[in-house]
């Protein structure tokens, strides 16, 4: 239930989207004898979804791949070098140097040695070297098909990206510890209670590029974004339509008019569907199976949780008012006030207005600060589980999507409140002056 009130934005580098590669490094080496290698092997290599090619292919050594150094670091746009007086083979990329020694069963990767299966050997005057350990030590993530003979080579954040949220560079997903959320993310501008028993961390130093990320037991559990670039599973993209969406998900997807309800690997997945804006996913919300909707209580909807869903509706504001280009708006803790009191009111005599019961407008509540208004706006909504959930459904509503994103107000406030069934009342207060 919601409402609205008016007064008055060089060939094969570029192919596998590499970044600067080494320059050759030609050397002429004796061949060093060594047992175990399958002549007659017709293994090949995928690096992110292409097959990788070069002079001299893979050959299995010991069970292992093994593949000419410069083929494999500089694929990975890795910087290569060889030292011939201590024999040793180094790559380096984005801080991390791996370096084997011809012959030796260990390796060292940013100094710490790693024991090998295999060490790097020369065949026919080339520099062989373990293509799992190379790979895996570049943050790549490997997989071999025996019956193939394909060993498949991909981002390891791509891989984890799949069942996660990408925004931008960021990738989260369920199931990512905290600390590794906050390696890539830093840390939130604050962290909010939520309704169903976990913290929200929220990440709105960048409107354009919300986010909230909800942790439970040092784990993500949950995630919700309306930036314009998110992508997730590969698959869920912002700005992709409902029908698209009923496409490309097949199986698992449930279907209304303002929101896609998907389920996939151990997550539930609500897609957010805009139908003022031609039925595009506007935003996404992903949740563990875990974490389950507290269904009304008010006991769970405490002061602390009422006050981050004012935060929020808030938030959540001024993001879509960033993705569509308009200034953000500021925040008035005495607007705050009088749209908490309005929204406490409905919760306590039980009705749903613009107008209280005792006839007091807008207008009148907002004569309180002492301002002089030019112009004046309010949205309320009742119902909801979430600041989210009703910020969704302002924004599927010509009216109240008019005062979220009408560049000429400049000044909000929100104010949320609880009746003993556990029902939620928004308020929330747009204004600008003389």
């Amino acid at each position: 239930m919601i409402r609205d009130y008016w007064c008055d934005w060089d060939t094969a580098r570029k192919r596998l989207g590499l970044g600067a590669v080494a320059a050759a490094v030609v050397m002429i080496l004796a061949v060093t004898a060594f047992s175990g290698f399958a002549a007659g092997a017709e293994a090949k290599i995928m690096l992110k979804g292409r097959e990788l090619v070069s002079d001299q292919g893979p050959s299995i050594v010991n069970n292992r791949i093994m593949l000419p150094m410069r083929v494999i670091f500089e694929a990975l746009g890795a910087e290569v070098s060889w030292n011939e007086e201590a024999r040793t083979v180094k790559g380096i990329k984005d801080g991390t140097a791996v370096e084997l020694k011809i012959g030796s069963s260990y390796a060292e990767i940013n100094g710490r040695r790693e024991q090998l299966d295999c060490p790097a050997i020369i065949m026919a005057g080339r520099t062989f070297v373990p293509l799992r350990l190379v790979a895996e030590s570049l943050d790549m993530e490997v997989s071999w098909d025996a019956n193939t003979k394909i060993a498949a080579l991909e981002d390891k954040v791509a891989v984890t990206g799949r069942h996660g949220l990408v925004v931008g560079d960021k990738q989260i997903y369920p199931g990512q510890s905290k600390d590794e959320m906050i390696r890539q993310m830093g840390m939130p501008s604050r962290i909010d209670p939520s309704e169903s028993g976990f913290q929200w961390y929220i990440y709105n130093s960048n409107y354009a590029r919300y986010l909230q990320i909800g942790i439970k037991d040092n784990s993500v559990v949950a995630v919700y974004t309306n930036a314009a670039n998110f992508t997730f599973d590969g698959r869920l993209k912002a700005g992709m339509t409902r029908d698209t969406l009923r496409t490309v998900f097949k199986e698992g997807i449930s279907l209304a008019s303002t929101a896609a309800q998907i389920s996939t690997g151990g997550m539930r997945v609500t897609a957010f569907i805009d139908i003022q804006d031609n039925n595009k996913v506007t935003s996404v919300l992903i949740r563990a199976d875990s974490i389950r909707d507290y269904g009304g209580s008010e006991a769970v909807l405490t002061p602390g949780v009422l006050k981050a869903n004012e935060l929020q509706l808030f938030d959540l504001t001024n993001a879509v008012r960033a993705r569509q280009g308009v200034t953000p708006l500021v925040y008035d803790d005495k607007v705050a006030a009088i749209a908490r009191l309005h929204s406490e009111d409905m919760a306590k005599r039980n009705y749903f207005s613009h107008d209280s019961l005792d006839g007091k407008s807008v207008l009148d509540r907002m004569k309180k600060t002492g301002y002089t208004y030019m112009t004046v706006a309010e949205n309320i909504a009742a119902g909801q589980q979430n600041a989210i959930n009703a910020h969704e459904e302002l924004m599927n509503s010509k009216g109240h999507r008019q005062a979220i994103l009408n560049g000429t107000l400049k000044y909000c406030g929100t104010g949320v409140a609880v009746n003993g069934e556990g029902r939620l009342y928004f308020t929330h207060d747009f204004y600008t002056l003389f």
